[in-house]
């Protein structure tokens, strides 16, 4: 009996350090923040991102951040970080293992007065060791711009100042003309109105968009206009006064006649306009190819699963798209756990088990889900889950809940017959039993980790070589697309430049004849 207590409190001591050391391994989680910051209209302002580790040492993180355009633009991006059109990108790697925080900056120009959210879209932090991800919480930042101040003067017998600020700064922030080629703006430009539509033939990609400012003070960007898609796309032209007040005018370029397609008795039409935020979980995007012609749809991690974005009046939705068939179904994502969900697909009629069931229509959150009835109560659907793999649910129409399907009943499985033992008491046989697998077990993740710790260590490095990498050819495309950008920019104001000199020349040379005519009589 001694013998028995001194071999199962060395087991038991085994497993409760077992237990702590996996306790802490699951311990480690991820927090991402972003801070806040002020600033006049026009003004520049910074704020930092940090991705902050509990229980682990970091790694690396890739986050994307996501705010409004139309309202700030990214002036600069500290090392492995870049950003455009409404998003950052941001992708590093810690070069030691002693550190819990990766940090990086992002410089924003204010464009227009209010509160502006900076927002996480996506965030992925890596542990040091194992170079795997960690369970990671986000918290966004928000950029707040003021209207400049001015100092009026009251005096009544200055009236003609009242209006004008102190600092003499000119706040003239429109345009004296806007230009869209090919097309014609609707309506005729104004100053004064801020929106306009243009149609294009739909075989069109790109259009020029030439904005000339008021003022020779104010500052104009230019954004959209290239790779145009079937139907509505927009662009934007925001003009900066000398002040920092702003004024934005938007353009949607309607490009030919949207793609049509016929789900039941409605019609729908291709909406790429969806936010990320929208995307459904486990999804990314991709391009897909409908009728010779790419649209911007989301795939599964598999990428046996494509869903495209349709439009109906004033409603928009996801639908599975087969590929193959050319045809549209209704999607539905039923979530279980963290991270678990199954997607109801069309039957499936290779399923030779229930070739001979009755097919029935079920109404799930609102949409049809076609299913095998089994009886009154139950029926079976084929759904695709969350590794892409194609499997048969249960469905309780009673409770409205599905569960995994199992169509083997406890009296076809054989029972196995009840052999004796020798020890006196089965709790023994139990706790030796267990006590010896777990030690097994233990013995050979201990073997495993010594055996792969350099390969792991290894890996990680890899890894972060090759976020480095990505980010690095990343911000090469950036840069080079702002690069063609500006020079494209430049050579529009160089030549609305050139005219205004030409103009200003012509009219001085008839002046100068004019005053020479003069001196003559």
């Amino acid at each position: 009996m001694n013998n028995f207590k001194k071999i199962g409190g060395f087991f038991l001591s085994i497993c409760l350090l077992f237990v702590l050391l996996s306790g802490e391994a699951f311990a480690a989680s991820a927090k991402v923040s972003v801070s806040s910051a002020s600033g006049n209209v026009g003004n520049t302002v910074t704020v930092t991102c940090s991705a902050t580790t509990s229980g682990t040492a970091i790694g690396g993180a890739d986050i994307t951040l996501k705010y409004d355009p139309s309202a700030l633009t990214v002036v600069n991006c500290s090392s492995g970080a870049s950003g455009s059109s409404g998003s950052v990108y941001y992708s590093g790697y810690a070069t030691s293992g002693g550190l819990t925080k990766l940090s990086f900056t992002v410089s924003f120009k204010i464009l227009k007065a209010g509160t502006h959210s900076i927002s996480v879209t996506s965030a992925d932090v890596y542990d040091y060791e194992a170079a795997s991800s960690v369970s990671t919480s986000s918290s966004g930042g928000k950029i707040t711009g003021k209207v400049p101040t001015t100092n009026n003067n009251n005096n009544t017998n200055n009236n003609t100042n009242n209006n004008k600020p102190q600092n003499n700064k000119d706040t003239n922030n429109k345009l004296s003309a806007l230009q869209v080629y090919p097309g014609n703006l609707s309506p005729a430009f104004s100053g004064d109105t801020t929106s306009y539509t243009v149609s294009v033939p739909g075989d069109t990609t790109e259009v020029t968009i030439s904005a000339t400012p008021a003022s020779s003070k104010s500052t104009v960007s230019v954004s959209g206009g290239k790779d145009l898609k079937l139907g509505p796309n927009e662009a934007k032209v925001i003009v900066v006064s000398e002040s920092g007040s702003s004024r934005a005018y938007t353009i949607t370029i309607m490009c030919g006649e949207a793609e049509k397609i016929q789900i039941g008795n409605v019609e729908h039409t291709i909406d790429e306009n969806f936010k990320d935020d929208q995307i459904p979980t486990g999804f990314s995007r991709k391009q897909v190819t409908y009728n010779n012609r790419q649209y911007e749809a989301v795939t599964n991690t598999s990428g046996s699963l494509v869903l495209m974005n349709l439009k109906s009046g004033e409603n928009t939705s996801f639908y599975i798209y087969n590929q193959e068939a050319k045809e549209f179904y209704d999607f539905i994502q039923i979530k279980f756990a963290e991270g678990k969900y199954i997607i109801p697909l069309p039957l499936n009629k290779e399923v030779a088990e229930f070739a001979e069931y009755e097919t029935v229509a079920l109404q799930v959150q609102g949409k049809r889900v076609d299913a095998w009835k089994l009886d009154e109560e139950f029926s079976v659907a084929y759904v695709m889950n969350q590794d892409g793999t194609e499997v048969l649910y249960k469905y309780d129409s009673l409770d409205g809940t599905f569960q995994r399907y199992n169509d083997i009943k406890v009296e076809d499985v054989e029972q196995a017959p009840v052999e004796k033992t020798w020890f006196p008491n089965e709790y023994y046989m139990y706790a030796i039993v267990g006590l010896g697998a777990l030690s097994f077990i233990l013995l050979i993740a201990m073997i495993y980790f010594i055996a792969s710790r350099k390969a792991r260590h290894e890996g990680r490095k890899k890894k972060a070589m090759k976020r480095q990498e990505k980010q690095k050819a990343k911000e090469e495309r950036q840069r080079e697309k702002e690069a063609r950008e500006l020079e494209k920019h430049r050579q529009i104001l160089e030549e609305e430049r050139e005219k205004q000199r030409q103009k200003e020349e012509k009219k001085l040379a008839k002046q100068r004849a004019k005053e020479e005519k003069k001196r003559e009589e």
